[in-house]
């Protein structure tokens, strides 16, 4: 039954473009909660640095920016 819609014809070029592009914008917009959470981690605490910044980047250990892990 799945295979039969192929033969209706909704498989144009530009659905497939538009698919891909929200795909794109998708993950570009999943990455805005992580900045927000970093930000606000290095605003609020004064103990949190940009070396432990740059380290959570490269780890992602969330203690770092203390944060439980859950």
């Amino acid at each position: 039954m799945f295979f039969n819609n192929v033969f209706k014809g909704e498989n144009e070029f530009w659905q497939y473009l538009i698919t891909f592009l929200l795909i794109i914008i998708g993950y570009v917009l999943g990455q805005v909660p992580l900045m927000l959470v970093m930000i606000y981690a290095a605003t609020n605490n004064g103990d949190i640095g940009m070396d432990a910044l740059e380290k959570f980047a490269t780890t992602m250990n969330f203690e770092l920016i203390g944060m439980d892990v859950n």
